[in-house]
């Protein structure tokens, strides 16, 4: 585990949450302007954006932040907890996305940690908490993009997950860290031939169950497969 405090805070939460190309899921007790600016434009770059809010941050703010972003308070107990999960790398510690935070006027604590037990907590509060307004059933969004040698299948139930199919292989390879394996024992059972490229489509629902089951990650609600997209 990474740990960073007092003056590294500020950049490295910033820069994290600013990091965020496909998802980035927010838990934070306090929120204020500075905090809502810095969600705005990640929201702008298209990022799916969900904020897990105590009941401390003011009504009108979080309605503010609903518009453009999935919001659920923890009604029951006080919600304490921050989580920064921005792709599927998690950040974990003291500061919430305040101003003082931000401006570095804070004594703070700031690790990096396993995303896929930071992923698996935040599920768990986010079922526990109460929709800011009603909401598209929950489901298992894709994406898939036709790239020169390979083809790239990206999940945002699970952030960060990025499955390649390689064209010439026919067969599924992972890329982690700019490191490429062939049949990573995530997906290990999944690794067989495809009679022709079109037939790749009819393997992901299965691909992404295995995933899901082997990194523990809940799943919400009912599993649908849609906004399957060829770009």
């Amino acid at each position: 585990t990474l740990c960073y405090s007092t003056g590294d805070v500020p950049e490295k939460l910033r820069n994290h949450v600013e990091s965020a190309v496909q998802s980035l899921w927010v838990s934070t007790a306090f929120l204020d302007n500075c905090g809502l600016e810095l969600l705005k434009a990640v929201s702008a770059k298209g990022v799916e954006l969900r904020v897990l809010a105590s009941k401390a941050i003011s009504a009108e703010l979080l309605r503010e932040i609903s518009e453009f972003a999935n919001v659920r308070v923890i009604e029951e107990k006080f919600m304490h907890a921050k989580i920064y999960i921005a792709d599927g790398k998690a950040l974990i510690g003291s500061p919430n996305l305040t101003c003082p935070v931000l401006e570095g006027k804070n004594i703070e604590v700031l690790c990096e940690v396993s995303a896929a037990e930071a992923i698996k907590i935040f599920h768990e509060l986010w079922r526990a908490a109460t929709p800011l307004r009603p909401e598209i059933p929950e489901v298992l969004l894709l994406r898939v993009k036709n790239v020169k040698d390979r083809i790239i299948i990206e999940s945002q139930l699970n952030p960060g997950l990025h499955v390649e199919i390689s064209k010439f292989l026919k067969r599924v390879i992972s890329e982690s860290n700019g490191k490429i394996t062939i049949c990573p024992q995530v997906v290990k059972y999944t690794c067989t031939e495809f009679s022709s490229l079109s037939d790749f489509e009819g393997t992901v629902n299965d691909l992404l169950e295995i995933i899901d089951k082997n990194l523990l990650i809940p799943v919400i609600g009912e599993k649908v497969y849609t906004h399957m997209q060829l770009d």
